[in-house]
């Protein structure tokens, strides 16, 4: 967040100004930015919040209010202002092909920058909470398949050992759809929401398992970091080939061999993918390498079983396939073309 406490020792009090309710500002508002461009000495410029909760990919947990007010280089730090005086955000970027302010810039909202500085000045650094469970976001397809009639919600797509999320029961395939009450959309927004959370607190998770709708209690811990691994390349499609589903699938045997190449291991069994119809309805998401271990949430053990059920459980409603695909799963809905 670029976000630090200074400690300053001195025998009177400073003024000082408040931080207002940021969560409380709407798109539209009036804001005042201070700052000290380009060196030149205390500058404030006017403008309007444009934008909340922007994502510029600047970190895990983005969450910027945008504003048009003019911010430039020597403006990072300084306070954006409602009306009232109360400081509802932190200048922090701008987004600018010369450089120079173009009316897009961001603040990291001020009650984000409360938790940060409350953390710092309570235990010399920020304690972020960790689930232990990698997600993927849910498009109107795979929403579908969970009996939902608009997308919302994340799936899990893994859960590590040891983790909070696997002492609260969370399994793979589980879509969150309410983290601590709050309605989720989109991955980012529950990586904030858990990482802004009260650490040892029980919190209510409200997830679909196999269309079914339940609760569970998580207790986060502190944050582990992840260590992320650069996914191997895959082979290009062949561009024809005979023997694929109506999905446009070929299946194939899993060997050791390809065990070995996708990273595929030893107790997982399933149907691998061995080709991908460039014309077929699964072309685009899955991909050669792929392991098929769930159709429509039944097991698959083989190619067999899983060409059985692209045949009997396909039709007008899209499927949900469970792959994985380099040691991570990962959910997709597939539909027939009409």
């Amino acid at each position: 967040t670029d976000i630090a406490v200074l400690k300053i020792e001195s025998a009177s009090p400073f003024p000082a100004v408040d931080f207002a309710d940021s969560d409380a500002s709407e798109v539209g508002d009036w804001v005042i930015a201070i700052g000290n461009p380009f060196g030149l000495g205390g500058s404030v410029s006017a403008g309007i919040i444009s934008a909340r909760s922007r994502d510029i990919n600047a970190g895990s947990y983005d969450d910027f209010i945008q504003t048009d007010a003019a911010i430039n280089r020597g403006n990072s730090g300084g306070p954006l202002f409602t009306l009232d005086g109360d400081v509802v955000g932190v200048n922090t970027a701008i987004i600018s092909p010369t450089g120079g302010s173009v009316g897009i810039g961001f603040s990291v909202p001020a009650n984000l920058v409360t938790i940060i500085v409350d953390q710092l000045i309570e235990n010399g650094r920020v304690h972020r909470g960790w689930l232990g469970a990698n997600i993927q976001s849910v498009d109107a397809a795979l929403a579908k398949t969970y009996g939902l009639n608009t997308p919302a919600g994340v799936i899990v797509t893994s859960v590590e050992e040891g983790s909070p999320g696997e002492a609260a029961g969370l399994e793979i395939g589980d879509l969150i759809l309410r983290f601590d009450g709050e309605l989720i959309m989109e991955t980012r927004q529950l990586s904030r929401r858990v990482a802004e959370s009260e650490l040892g607190e029980p919190l209510k998770i409200n997830i679909i398992r196999e269309t079914r709708r339940r609760e569970l209690t998580v207790t986060l811990k502190e944050r582990e970091e992840d260590l992320i691994e650069d996914e191997p390349d895959t082979d290009p499609t062949p561009p024809l080939f005979v023997g694929a589903n109506d999905y446009g699938l070929k299946l194939i045997e899993i060997s050791e061999d390809a065990r070995r190449r996708w990273q595929i291991p030893a107790p997982v069994n399933g149907a691998l993918v061995d080709m991908i119809d460039p014309d077929g309805p699964a072309y685009g998401q899955i991909e050669k390498g792929d392991l098929i271990t769930e159709i429509n949430f039944q097991p698959v053990t083989s190619p067999a079983e899983a060409d059985a059920l692209f045949s009997s459980e396909g039709g007008s409603d899209p499927l949900l396939v469970k792959v994985m695909r380099h040691g991570r799963y990962s959910f997709y809905a597939l539909e027939l073309e009409s």
